[in-house]
């Protein structure tokens, strides 16, 4: 348990922060925060286990599958992914594929953006559940690849990147200048007619200018709609 903060450290506290919002903004102060408060959680955090992974198993796929913990880092990553490649557990194409992620994704997390393809961090965008998994190997893989995109997202939040949150976007009414739409859905709630169903890939904005729209379904008013 930490001490208490007095009076004249919190006015210190506030005043410090005041000036880091003005200087960086404050979401950037606040990923910061976020990020912090995320360390300080992990020095206490149980061992995560393939909980999430192995419930979509058969009893008879969890004894076969012999799946490695979940990671936290790109190093862990990389790590599994060049076991599983070394021991046949995962296809030749889909290793040559995590290889690019995994180049990327150092890049980032090393603060070298300006070396990162630019399609690489369009891809970010995209949904991980787009993805589908034919094996074990592949949905672990699936499951933490989304760890460590949110961690790149994160750290790009930071230098002048953002994406999109597509919660936030679900239910919006259809705007041309942020919303490219990719499909539509009968709906039988007026209500939700020429409205954000779902989003297949969240926009991209670059120093808070959008730079790529985001990819929806809409919602398409029929009144005979079952």
């Amino acid at each position: 348990m930490g001490k208490k903060l007095n009076l004249v450290l919190a006015v210190r506290l506030h005043e410090q922060l005041a000036e880091l919002v003005e200087t960086y903004g404050l979401e950037n102060v606040k990923e910061i925060l976020s990020q912090f408060k995320e360390q300080e959680e992990k020095k206490e955090a149980p061992k995560v286990d393939n909980a999430e992974v192995l419930s979509k198993m058969s009893e008879e796929q969890v004894k076969k599958s012999n799946l490695p913990p979940n990671i936290r880092n790109i190093e862990g990553f990389e790590a599994v992914v060049n076991d599983f490649a070394a021991k046949g557990r995962i296809k030749p194409e889909v290793y040559q594929g995590l290889k690019g992620f995994i180049g990327n994704a150092k890049l980032i997390m090393s603060g070298q953006y300006k070396k990162v393809d630019e399609a690489f961090i369009i891809n970010l965008t995209s949904k991980s559940d787009s993805i589908q998994a034919q094996t074990p190997e592949e949905d672990w893989i699936k499951y933490n690849g989304e760890i460590i995109r949110k961690q790149l997202k994160r750290k790009l939040r930071l230098v002048g990147y953002d994406f999109m949150d597509s919660e936030v976007e679900v239910g919006k009414a259809f705007d041309p200048k942020r919303h490219n739409v990719v499909g539509k859905e009968p709906v039988a709630d007026s209500t939700l007619d020429k409205r954000v169903l779902r989003v297949m890939n969240e926009g991209l904005i670059i120093g808070r200018k959008l730079h790529i729209n985001a990819n929806v379904i809409l919602g398409n008013y029929q009144t005979n709609s079952y």
